[in-house]
This record gives structure tokens, sequence and C-alpha cells, in this order.
């Protein structure tokens, strides 16, 4: 992936690494307002350095993602090819680490951009879809968050984000698959892991 992708991607995720443990589906986009303006205080904050931004992020996206329903997404069919529980954990734990990785590494990426959000629309059914645009001195462009409800907790998580029209789990499992065509499943927790 480019660096611009990248940049796009960490953008993508700064801005919704608020919690969303217990919001009600009616009260998503107005809590979400309030909580963008938390991330980019942090964001904007001296005082912190860019590791401790990115803790303090990274913190609260795990409150958000589910690294689970991801993880199978982003290996798709290739999911059969996993032999047990402890070797999907495996996985799952090695691709949250690279995603966390991959946008971690791009914090100093952020320059002074802003959030605004669209709407809240149903999508595929049962789910939800928090459309938003970025707006950056030279360029707008949008980002729209995918949130489907635990139906045991009736809390809603992301799943997926779309960058510019782009899939993200998508990319990853086109990129997952490449590497499975030739490779096995540890072979791809391996690099995953590096």
């Amino acid at each position: 992936m480019n660096n611009k992708f990248f940049k796009k991607l960490l953008i993508a995720f700064l801005f919704l690494a608020t919690s969303l443990f217990a919001l009600e589906k009616d009260s998503i986009k107005s809590e979400m307002a309030l909580k963008m303006n938390l991330v980019l205080n942090i964001l904007d904050n001296k005082e912190f350095n860019l590791e401790q931004k990115n803790n303090e992020i990274i913190k609260v996206m795990d409150e958000v993602f589910d690294y689970t329903i991801m993880s199978k997404i982003a290996l798709g069919k290739n999911l059969k090819q996993l032999k047990s529980k402890e070797q999907f954990d495996d996985f799952k734990n090695a691709f949250e680490t690279s995603l966390k990785k991959s946008y971690s590494d791009k914090l100093h990426l952020y320059d002074n951009q802003k959030l605004e959000i669209v709407d809240l629309i149903p999508y595929k059914n049962t789910r939800l879809q928090l459309q938003t645009k970025v707006i950056g001195d030279n360029e707008v462009y949008n980002i729209n968050y995918n949130f489907y409800e635990d139906k045991k907790t009736s809390q809603w998580y992301i799943y997926d984000v779309e960058l510019i029209g782009v899939s993200i789990l998508q990319t990853y499992r086109k990129q997952f698959d490449g590497v499975l065509a030739n490779n096995d499943i540890n072979y791809l927790i391996t690099e995953l892991k590096k």
C-alpha cells in the first residue's frame, strides 16, 4: 500500500478512535461528533509526544473495532486454512498488531485535518454506515465507517472502513489471497509479525 493510502487510513482510524461502548443506534451520530473532538484534542496536545498520542489512541481503539470480525473478513475464503482456534487467535493477534503498527507509524502525517459527519444510514440490511468527509488544506475525501450490532450486548462496533469507496478489509483480503496462493497460513502469520 502506498503512503497516500496509509495517510488516509491513519486519519480514518484517528477520527474514530473513541469508545463506542453502550452507544445506542439513535445516538451514534451525535456521540461520535463529541468524541471526535476529544480525539482532535489528543492529536493537538503539544505536551504529548507521538508515542504518547499513539498509546492514548490505541487504548480507546480497542473498544471501537471488532478485530475478530475484521480478521475473518480479511481472510475470507482462506479462513478454512486455519486448523484450530489457537491458530486463528495467532492470526488475529498478528493482524491486529500489524494494523495498529501501520497507522501508528504514520501518526506524524496528521496535519490538522477536520472531519465533517455527513449522515448515519442503514447499510446492508442490519448494519449502519457513518458517512464522513475529511477536509484538509488541499483535499476533501469521503471516509465511511461500517458498523454492526453485537446482538448479545446490543452495542455497535466498526468492522470495516471505506476510504474513497475502497474497503480496507477488501484491500487486505486481496493482499492475503496473493500471499496464500503460494504459501500457507503460518507464512502469512509470520509475515504479519515482522
